[in-house]
């Protein structure tokens, strides 16, 4: 949303997930693109989760770049139970508290360490990290002018 001085905000009654569609909510077969794939089901069920709890929910996904696919996935979402209603977009924004995609990879907050690397090893070097920035912290109070 912007505000009068045209700046992003945030507005957490307007807060939204994003779920990619192919390859998240519907199978990904390369050989039927563009047509959609099957629902898979695990995430569906979250997805009806979310919107039975009334959190907003938008579909996340490149094909919305093509006003074509819009009308194909408006379809798709009638066709396996969700409202074809649902906001489709590829646009992030300040609102958005989560996307659900099988291309991202997530970092942890303020850290730039990966997700999915292996845990103990990001737990060493962040303890080492917080020692250094601790000192960091220490050498900035004594050096202040």
């Amino acid at each position: 949303m912007l505000d009068k001085n045209d700046k992003y905000t945030y507005n957490e009654k307007e807060e939204w997930y994003g779920v990619d569609l192919d390859g998240t909510l519907a199978y990904l077969d390369a050989s039927i693109f563009p047509i959609i794939g099957k629902l898979i089901p695990l995430i569906f069920e979250k997805v009806k989760d979310l919107l039975r709890l009334n959190f907003r929910v938008k579909i996340f996904t490149a094909r919305a770049s093509e006003v074509d696919e819009i009308t194909r996935i408006r379809k798709w979402l009638k066709e396996n139970g969700l409202p074809n209603n649902l906001e489709i977009t590829n646009i992030k924004d300040y609102n958005c508290v989560q996307i659900w995609d099988d291309k991202a990879r997530q970092v942890i907050f303020n850290t730039g360490y990966f997700l999915d690397t292996t845990l103990s090893k990001q737990i060493d070097e962040m303890k080492i990290n917080k020692i250094n920035y601790k000192g960091y912290e220490n050498d900035k109070k004594t050096n202040k002018k």
